[in-house]
Protein backbone atom coordinates (compact mmCIF):
# COMPACT_ATOMS: atom_id res chain seq x y z
CA UNK A 1 0.00 0.00 0.00
CA UNK A 2 1.39 3.41 -0.96
CA UNK A 3 1.65 6.38 1.36
CA UNK A 4 -1.10 8.12 -0.63
CA UNK A 5 -3.42 5.16 -0.14
CA UNK A 6 -2.60 5.10 3.57
CA UNK A 7 -3.34 8.83 3.83
CA UNK A 8 -6.73 8.26 2.16
CA UNK A 9 -7.45 5.41 4.55
CA UNK A 10 -6.32 7.55 7.49
CA UNK A 11 -8.74 10.28 6.39
CA UNK A 12 -11.55 7.71 6.35
CA UNK A 13 -10.61 6.40 9.81
CA UNK A 14 -10.40 9.94 11.17
CA UNK A 15 -13.83 10.74 9.74
CA UNK A 16 -15.26 7.58 11.29
CA UNK A 17 -13.75 8.49 14.67
CA UNK A 18 -15.15 12.02 14.41
CA UNK A 19 -18.58 10.69 13.50
CA UNK A 20 -18.48 8.30 16.44
CA UNK A 21 -17.43 11.12 18.78
CA UNK A 22 -20.39 13.20 17.60
CA UNK A 23 -22.70 10.24 18.08
CA UNK A 24 -21.45 9.76 21.64
CA UNK A 25 -22.63 13.22 22.63
CA UNK A 26 -25.83 13.01 20.58
CA UNK A 27 -26.77 9.80 22.41
CA UNK A 28 -25.78 11.32 25.74
CA UNK A 29 -27.91 14.42 25.14
CA UNK A 30 -30.90 12.43 23.94
CA UNK A 31 -30.93 10.22 27.02
CA UNK A 32 -30.34 13.27 29.25
CA UNK A 33 -33.42 14.92 27.74
CA UNK A 34 -35.48 11.77 28.27
CA UNK A 35 -34.30 11.50 31.88
CA UNK A 36 -35.12 15.14 32.50
CA UNK A 37 -38.59 14.53 31.07
CA UNK A 38 -39.04 11.67 33.51
CA UNK A 39 -38.08 14.03 36.34
CA UNK A 40 -40.85 16.33 35.15
CA UNK A 41 -43.35 13.46 35.20
CA UNK A 42 -42.15 12.53 38.69
CA UNK A 43 -42.56 16.10 39.96
CA UNK A 44 -46.05 16.35 38.45
CA UNK A 45 -47.12 13.01 39.98
CA UNK A 46 -45.76 13.92 43.42
CA UNK A 47 -47.51 17.30 43.30
CA UNK A 48 -50.79 15.54 42.51
CA UNK A 49 -50.28 13.12 45.40
CA UNK A 50 -50.12 10.07 43.13
CA UNK A 51 -48.34 7.11 44.75
CA UNK A 52 -48.15 4.75 41.76
CA UNK A 53 -46.78 6.99 38.99
CA UNK A 54 -43.54 7.89 40.85
CA UNK A 55 -42.66 4.21 41.31
CA UNK A 56 -43.35 3.41 37.65
CA UNK A 57 -41.46 6.51 36.51
CA UNK A 58 -38.50 5.63 38.76
CA UNK A 59 -38.40 2.03 37.51
CA UNK A 60 -38.38 3.24 33.91
CA UNK A 61 -35.81 5.93 34.80
CA UNK A 62 -33.53 3.38 36.45
CA UNK A 63 -33.73 1.14 33.39
CA UNK A 64 -32.95 4.13 31.17
CA UNK A 65 -29.96 5.08 33.36
CA UNK A 66 -28.55 1.55 33.09
CA UNK A 67 -28.95 1.65 29.31
CA UNK A 68 -27.29 5.07 29.38
CA UNK A 69 -24.23 3.70 31.20
CA UNK A 70 -23.89 0.86 28.69
CA UNK A 71 -24.31 3.29 25.80
CA UNK A 72 -21.43 5.40 27.11
CA UNK A 73 -19.24 2.30 27.51
CA UNK A 74 -19.97 0.95 24.04
CA UNK A 75 -19.66 4.36 22.36
CA UNK A 76 -16.28 4.87 23.97
CA UNK A 77 -15.18 1.44 22.75
CA UNK A 78 -16.20 2.18 19.15
CA UNK A 79 -14.46 5.56 19.21
CA UNK A 80 -11.31 3.99 20.63
CA UNK A 81 -11.43 1.26 17.98
CA UNK A 82 -11.18 3.81 15.15
CA UNK A 83 -8.38 5.61 16.99
CA UNK A 84 -6.44 2.34 17.40
CA UNK A 85 -6.87 1.51 13.72
CA UNK A 86 -5.56 4.96 12.78
CA UNK A 87 -2.54 4.55 15.08
CA UNK A 88 -1.76 1.17 13.52
CA UNK A 89 -1.99 2.60 10.02
CA UNK A 90 0.36 5.45 10.93
CA UNK A 91 2.86 3.08 12.54
CA UNK A 92 3.16 1.09 9.28
CA UNK A 93 4.46 3.97 7.16
CA UNK A 94 7.56 6.09 7.87
CA UNK A 95 6.32 9.05 5.80
CA UNK A 96 3.01 9.05 7.63
CA UNK A 97 4.84 8.92 10.96
CA UNK A 98 6.57 12.15 9.99
CA UNK A 99 3.35 13.80 8.84
CA UNK A 100 1.44 13.03 12.05
CA UNK A 101 4.33 12.40 14.43
CA UNK A 102 2.54 13.94 17.39
CA UNK A 103 -0.10 11.22 17.33
CA UNK A 104 2.10 8.24 18.21
CA UNK A 105 4.61 10.16 20.33
CA UNK A 106 2.79 13.25 21.64
CA UNK A 107 4.97 16.23 22.44
CA UNK A 108 2.70 17.24 25.31
CA UNK A 109 1.79 15.21 28.36
CA UNK A 110 -1.60 13.56 28.40
CA UNK A 111 -3.91 15.17 30.98
CA UNK A 112 -4.06 13.30 34.26
CA UNK A 113 -7.32 11.97 35.61
CA UNK A 114 -10.31 10.42 34.01
CA UNK A 115 -11.32 10.59 30.38
CA UNK A 116 -14.41 12.54 29.32
CA UNK A 117 -16.37 9.29 28.97
CA UNK A 118 -15.57 8.36 32.59
CA UNK A 119 -16.74 11.76 33.82
CA UNK A 120 -19.88 11.51 31.68
CA UNK A 121 -20.77 8.28 33.51
CA UNK A 122 -21.30 10.30 36.68
CA UNK A 123 -24.51 11.77 35.26
CA UNK A 124 -26.37 8.46 34.74
CA UNK A 125 -24.97 7.19 38.05
CA UNK A 126 -26.49 10.25 39.75
CA UNK A 127 -29.81 9.63 38.02
CA UNK A 128 -29.64 5.95 39.05
CA UNK A 129 -29.21 6.92 42.70
CA UNK A 130 -32.16 9.29 42.45
CA UNK A 131 -34.39 6.66 40.83
CA UNK A 132 -33.36 4.08 43.44
CA UNK A 133 -34.25 6.51 46.22
CA UNK A 134 -37.68 7.07 44.65
CA UNK A 135 -38.25 3.31 44.35
CA UNK A 136 -37.19 2.78 47.98
CA UNK A 137 -39.54 5.61 48.98
CA UNK A 138 -42.39 4.00 47.02
CA UNK A 139 -41.75 0.72 48.85
CA UNK A 140 -42.11 2.56 52.16
CA UNK A 141 -38.58 2.09 53.51
CA UNK A 142 -37.79 5.82 53.55
CA UNK A 143 -39.73 8.99 52.90
CA UNK A 144 -38.16 11.50 50.54
CA UNK A 145 -41.14 12.64 48.47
Amino acid sequence: MTTGERISLLEILTELALTEANLIWTRFSTILYASTGLLGILAFAVERGNDVIPAITAAFGLLLALVWLQTIRFSSFYYQRWQTDADYLISQDEQLKEIVRGRLAPRVEKPRGWSASKYSMLVPIGFSMLWLAVIIDALGFISIL
